[in-house]
């Protein structure tokens, strides 16, 4: 999913992520009687809007960023200003 937002810093938005992370990482799903833990990793690109900054590169900023967290051993957040 993407999330959106303005009036954030870069470090705002990477302890935001890592909250949703790890409260995320907390629960488990009870899949036919079995409990299953839950991971997801984020990647996260933080910009301030401007002409010469297209938005299909922002997009993949961010999912360059995922990338890099999953290859980091998943569960985790990266994030990058762009």
């Amino acid at each position: 999913f993407a999330m959106l937002t303005s009036n954030y810093s870069h470090e705002n938005f990477d302890v935001i992520a890592e909250k949703i992370r790890a409260q995320i990482a907390s629960k488990k799903m009870e899949i036919d009687g079995n409990s299953i833990a839950v991971s997801c990793s984020f990647g996260v690109a933080v910009t301030i809007p401007a002409q010469d900054k297209s938005i299909s590169e922002f997009y993949k900023q961010a999912d360059t960023c995922l990338y890099a967290a999953k290859n980091a051993g998943r569960n985790r957040v990266f994030c990058k200003n762009y």
